[in-house]
């Protein structure tokens, strides 16, 4: 058994998904694998992601069952990109407003003291 995600490799995957008897479809869906990428690994064309070895040692070995959240966090981490993608368009109009304000306050200042004098 391995002991960490660094010891997942194409021959643990190969083995164990032999052991397991299933698809390689079905052996990967927790990694999120597209088939090029699984044919890749298997083969040893393609060294496996440290993501995929992740997500693999979660569900694997120590035993969480990763294949019915991976849509959920798909979906979580969509959301939090667009949220944050918002904010960011926020915070820049924010800005702007602020540049425009200070702007106008120095406008307001000058034509002051050009009635002033």
């Amino acid at each position: 058994m391995i002991e960490s995600e660094d010891q997942v490799t194409r021959d643990w995957a190969t083995a164990l998904r032999s052991e397991l008897g299933v698809s390689q479809k079905e052996f990967w869906a927790p990694g999120d694998v597209s088939p090029a990428m699984i044919v890749k690994y298997e083969k040893g064309e393609h060294e496996i992601s440290r993501r995929v070895r992740r997500l693999m040692f979660i569900h694997y070995v120590i035993g969480i069952d990763l294949s019915g959240n991976l849509n959920t966090a798909k979906a979580i981490a969509a959301k939090h990109k667009a949220a944050k993608a918002s904010m960011g368009e926020i915070v820049a109009q924010f800005n702007e407003i602020q540049r425009v304000t200070h702007r106008l306050s120095l406008a307001v200042n000058r034509i002051t003291n050009e009635l002033e004098a």
